[in-house]
């Protein structure tokens, strides 16, 4: 799944981990078909029922999502549910956190006394993937994964 007309990055490195004989079988799902990562999951889940096989999905550069990749509501803007969390625990255990675009555990605005922030910083944590939008501080937890992480914790004790 790549960014949104906007730039707001939501992409997904997706693996389907048994080669390609299987991976043949299914039609790969891209944002052409949704911006919204429930119909990839749900994709993800109809490929491994049709195939017998794997699916991963990696989330990445939350640092360019304008606050999208970790906001504490639904793709569409509506509460989280019990079953949305499960989803993403299952479809999407684990994060990328540096790439060349930049770092996306946390920012030195997030967690100042962590002194390996500046790494991957400068000139990616401008918003988005167009440079267009622009990171406001109540945008900066809900992009960064370290922060992400707690606002988890949160919501999985309320939708326990």
């Amino acid at each position: 799944m790549d960014a949104d007309a906007g730039g707001d990055n939501l992409h997904r490195n997706v693996l389907l981990r048994d080669g390609q004989a299987r991976a043949s079988q299914v039609f790969p799902f891209s944002s052409w078909n949704s911006e919204d990562p429930e119909k990839l999951w749900a994709w993800m889940e109809a490929y491994e029922q049709r195939t017998g096989g794997r699916a991963l999905a990696i989330p990445h550069n939350g640092n360019l999502s304008n606050g999208r990749m970790y906001a504490a509501q639904a793709f569409d803007g509506k509460p989280l549910t019990p079953r949305l969390r499960r989803a993403r625990q299952r479809w999407e255990p684990v994060q990328e956190i540096v790439q060349m675009k930049g770092a996306s555990e946390s920012h030195p605005k997030l967690s100042p006394n962590d002194e390996f922030l500046e790494y991957g910083i400068a000139g990616w944590e401008l918003g988005n993937l167009t440079l267009g939008g622009k990171l406001t501080p109540a945008m900066m937890p809900t992009s960064y994964v370290r922060a992400g992480f707690m606002r988890g914790l949160e919501q999985e004790a309320k939708l326990a």
